[in-house]
């Protein structure tokens, strides 16, 4: 799905990671570089547990985590994305890139550094559905908590948290 939006998918899954994905495109007729942290939950034949409140805590936990990179000078992301696809050789996957290559991060870093740089962040979870989650009654419901995590998110990057469902 996101296969054709995006120049340069990442996958940086694993300790350590920046997030589970990071995709990088030029937008704004190639004036902008978007790069975006999607961090996910996982499904087995696309099925997880039923959202509950501590999968939605791991999943906001390794968001807010990953502002410090929108803090950091550029070159350390793309530096840091270099040095994880350098050991990914050891692996059996050889590379962590799922679109682009090497010489396309690069390109995109050379990029980033004279032109503006958006960053956004997502949660993707299939066991997330809109009805269920607002029928909670909880005081500490799904709901309010990825709302606390968008607005601190949203004054890291200037966006709002991206959630991904699959109801």
């Amino acid at each position: 799905m996101i296969e054709n939006d995006f120049e340069v998918i990442f996958d940086d899954d694993g300790s350590g990671e920046i997030a589970d994905l990071v995709c990088l495109r030029r937008t704004g007729k190639g004036q902008e570089l978007e790069i975006y942290f999607f961090h996910l939950k996982y499904a087995l034949n696309a099925k997880v547990t039923q959202g509950s409140l501590e999968q939605f805590n791991e999943l906001a936990s390794q968001a807010l985590r990953s502002r410090r990179w929108t803090e950091k000078r550029l070159e350390q992301l793309f530096k840091r994305m270099m040095e994880r696809n350098s050991d990914a050789a050891k692996y059996p996957r050889k590379t962590r890139f799922v679109k682009g290559d090497l010489d396309d991060l690069n390109s995109l870093a050379r990029f980033a550094l004279s032109h503006t740089v958006n960053f956004h962040i997502s949660i993707v979870q299939p066991g997330l559905g809109k009805a269920r989650c607002s029928a909670q009654k909880s005081p500490n419901n799904v709901l309010q908590l990825l709302g606390a995590v968008s607005e601190l998110i949203s004054m890291s990057t200037g966006n709002p948290l991206g959630v991904y469902c699959s109801e």
